[in-house]
């Protein structure tokens, strides 16, 4: 019986080169498909502005023109809204939806926010994870940074995520200095049916410094609904009690 398809999403100013290490994680399991997102990763910049919806929209195309279906999409910061999206625009295209480091806190949604926690979160992270962030930022360039930014700021994951059918899974760093535990705890209280894991010593960038750890929540998640043994709290809707695990590596 095949895998299932992982669809990688990266978040504001990145590219699929920040999914290396888990999209080799992830072959071991399934096929693997990476987006390089409009003005991202050295692809051609939008002549206007943007929003979540255009970005799903134009992967929901790209799925049905490839022939995918029933996919597993796993968005990183930003990347989180556009997979979330995308699971309510296609609903038909997705299986499951994998939040990690998801953004923007609507407790803390200011620029100046964001940027004190992407400061700190940069004192955390390996040397070579923020050399691939500078280099990918500098791809993209301040002015389509700055033009993106206030619609990463604006989306309302939490009320979006309730709306999404499939199960979900958010992961987080333990000292994620931007998707921090209290908020990502509210996500997971606001989706119907989701799981919260945390990667104990990990900041935003969990999906590097701890691939194996998170591909292996990521499929243990999906055994868990292929096989019928969830939860029974897991299963409620978005006034339930969502469980909350955490890795031990």
């Amino acid at each position: 019986m095949p895998g299932p398809v992982f669809v990688l999403v990266h978040g504001i100013g990145m590219s699929h080169r920040y999914f290396d290490r888990l999209q080799a994680e992830l072959l071991d399991h399934g096929d693997v498909a990476v987006f390089d997102l409009p003005g991202f990763g050295g692809t051609p910049r939008p002549s206007r502005r943007f929003g979540v919806a255009d970005y799903a929209h134009l992967m929901g195309q790209a799925l049905e023109q490839a022939q995918l279906s029933s996919c597993v999409l796993v968005g990183h910061s930003m990347g989180a809204q556009f997979v979330t999206e995308l699971a309510l625009q296609r609903p038909d295209l997705v299986s499951a939806v994998v939040l990690i480091g998801p953004v923007t806190d609507t407790a803390h949604p200011s620029a100046v926010r964001h940027a004190a926690a992407l400061a700190l979160d940069s004192l955390l992270e390996r040397p070579s994870t923020n050399l691939l962030v500078t280099g990918a930022y500098l791809r993209c360039g301040i002015r389509w940074y700055l033009t993106e930014l206030p619609v990463m700021l604006g989306y309302r994951l939490d009320d979006q995520l309730a709306r999404v059918v499939q199960p979900v899974l958010i992961l987080r760093g333990t000292i994620d200095a931007i998707a921090g535990r209290a908020w990502c705890r509210r996500l997971g209280r606001a989706a119907r049916r989701a799981m919260v894991v945390e990667v104990p010593g990990q900041p935003h960038g969990a999906h590097r410094g701890a691939a194996p750890l998170v591909a292996r929540e990521i499929v243990q998640f999906l055994g868990r609904y292929s096989s019928g043994t969830v939860p029974e709290d897991l299963r409620h809707g978005a006034g339930g009690v969502t469980p909350e695990t955490e890795l031990l590596g």
